[in-house]
């Protein structure tokens, strides 16, 4: 019998909570959690938002895992690494990008857009040989294009 090795297998949990689980067991957005929850190694925070940003889910899964996130959710956690746009970062063998996040068309009042440029990020997840991304809570805005290989 043979095995292939496909790379991190990925499950999602609810809205946009995710882990990524291969060589790292990587969490992204862990507002919604199953009851029980595997030990993180990286927690990823798109953005200061609380259906993102659930400070006790995050303290619930930290344990000794890296917390990664724009300045914005390092302020209100009170703990973390900062990653910005364009930020590369490599956390126990797995690296992750910052990339573009955010609204073109929503708009709490014109002059307040829900999701600003620069306040949340997406992420390149690069572990066991595959990138992931995780694009944040944003449009199809035009830095995707720059993703495309």
């Amino acid at each position: 019998m043979h095995s292939i090795n496909i790379g991190p297998e990925i499950i999602w949990f609810g809205h946009a909570s995710f882990l990524i689980k291969g060589s790292k067991n990587v969490y992204i957005d862990p507002h919604v959690l199953p009851a029980a929850t595997e030990k993180a190694d990286i927690i990823l925070v798109t953005h200061d938002h609380f259906d993102h940003c659930n400070v006790d889910n995050i303290k619930r899964i930290r344990e000794d895992a890296k917390v990664l996130g724009p300045p914005a959710v390092m302020k209100k956690l009170g703990f973390g690494s900062p990653i910005n746009i364009d930020s590369v970062k490599t956390v126990d063998g797995v690296k992750i990008t910052g990339t573009d996040a955010y609204n073109i068309n929503k708009f709490r009042s014109p002059d307040n857009p829900f999701h600003p440029r620069g306040l949340g990020i997406g992420y390149l997840i690069e572990m066991d040989g595959k990138t992931i991304y995780h694009a944040g809570d944003t449009d199809n805005i035009p830095e995707m294009k720059s993703l495309e290989h």
